[in-house]
This record gives C-alpha cells, sequence and structure tokens, in this order.
C-alpha cells in the first residue's frame, strides 16, 4: 500500500481573500510585488467591532505542536507555541473547572511591546510583508474519541471544523476576536496557523509575567 502520510492536506481556509484583514495584506502584497508596497491601506480600514472580554481568560490545558514537513513526527509537551508555515499548534480547552460558564466566547490575545517583555521570548517575524503584521488563525477542530495530544502528528490531527477568527501579531497588540458559540461543558480543540508565508511566531505559554499569547475568555453582554 502507498504512504500516503506524506501527501499535502487540503486547504482549511478556502476563501480566506475575502476574510478582511488577510484581504487587506493580499493587497498589499499585490503592490508591494509590482513595486508600490504601501502601508496606507492597512491604516485606513478599520478594525472590527468586538465586544469586551472577561477577565476569566484561561490558558490551554495541552499544547501540541505538528509539523508538515514531518508528517508522522511528535513533539514534546512543553508549553512552547511555534508556528511557521509548516508548524501549527493544537490547543485543547476543559471547560470544567476553568470558570468560563458562558455559551458565547472569544479569544483574547496579548503580545506585549519589546520594552516590556522583561526576560521572556517573543518572536513575530513576517520576512516577506515585513510592513505588515503576520495573522494568526484560529480554527476549531473536530475532537475524536480518543486524544491523546502527546502522540499526535501532522497525519492524525483531527478534521478542522471552522475558522474562528484572525489576530495580529505584532508588539504592543492586544485585544479580542469576534464571539463564537461555545460548550459550558467538556473539552475545546482549537488551531492555530500562520496565514502568511514566511509568517513565524514563537513564545512560551506560562502565567509569568508580562503575560502574552492567546487564551480563550467568556464575552459580556
Amino acid at each position: 500500500m502507498p504512504d500516503i502520510s506524506t501527501l499535502r492536506r487540503p486547504s482549511l481556509y478556502q476563501g480566506l481573500e475575502r476574510v478582511p484583514e488577510i484581504k487587506v495584506q493580499l493587497q498589499i502584497e499585490a503592490l508591494r510585488m509590482q513595486g508600490h508596497g504601501t502601508t496606507s491601506s492597512m491604516e485606513d480600514t478599520p478594525r472590527p467591532t468586538v465586544r469586551p472580554a472577561g477577565s476569566n481568560g484561561v490558558r490551554a490545558s495541552t499544547i501540541a505542536r505538528v509539523n508538515s514537513r514531518h508528517p508522522n513526527a511528535h513533539y514534546p509537551e512543553d508549553g512552547w507555541v511555534l508556528l511557521t508555515e509548516e508548524d501549527r499548534a493544537l490547543l485543547l480547552f476543559d471547560s470544567h473547572g476553568t470558570g468560563l460558564n458562558s455559551s458565547s466566547c472569544a479569544f483574547a490575545y496579548t503580545f506585549p511591546a519589546r520594552a516590556d517583555l522583561k526576560d521572556k521570548l517573543l518572536t513575530i517575524e513576517n520576512p516577506d510583508t515585513p510592513t505588515v503584521a503576520p495573522l494568526i488563525l484560529i480554527t476549531s477542530l473536530n475532537i475524536p474519541d480518543q486524544l491523546d495530544l502527546k502522540k499526535i502528528t501532522w497525519s492524525s490531527s483531527p478534521v478542522p471544523q471552522s475558522l474562528l477568527g484572525t489576530v495580529p501579531a505584532e508588539f504592543g497588540a492586544n485585544g479580542t476576536t469576534e464571539a463564537f458559540e461555545c460548550p459550558q461543558n467538556g473539552p475545546m480543540l482549537f488551531e492555530l496557523a500562520c496565514a502568511t508565508p514566511g509568517c513565524r511566531v514563537e513564545y512560551t505559554d506560562d502565567d509569568e509575567e508580562p503575560l502574552l499569547g492567546i487564551r480563550l475568555t467568556t464575552i459580556s453582554n
């Protein structure tokens, strides 16, 4: 039987060119390729309106890494988030005991300014379009009956459900995504992925100050 583990998975993000933030980024890239790069489109584009996030944002209980170049490799669970063209992060949340008691959730993101990082590492790179913040795509995943993130690989990654939002990765950025429905009990699994070629985002997810990264939170009505 032929080995299918190295075959590329179909794109999870058909139609992303219609997402406002990504549409702007694609327009800027097209202008740059023509030798007329500019940031005015990004500056003039209004940011999406979101409702305020609650103060009970929680970290993922487990973070796993998968890599398309090594589709059968699994990596240690060390709280390290690495996003590149080849690397994605799977985040598992369990609403039991987390204080997430609302059916409306969002992702809160914080990327401190360089001067505020202290001794923490935060890598953000977007060499193909250096004047534009790289975007992180957040996708919900189906949870199989048997899920072991210690052994998860690119080839065995769960089936995607829907694109929930995009997060701009830039120093000094913080905010929330638009709200989505979330279960009040049971686990939730999400995937973080770079949206553009050359993107690299790297950090450790922990509770030490300053807080940084992406967390799940409830939304105030």
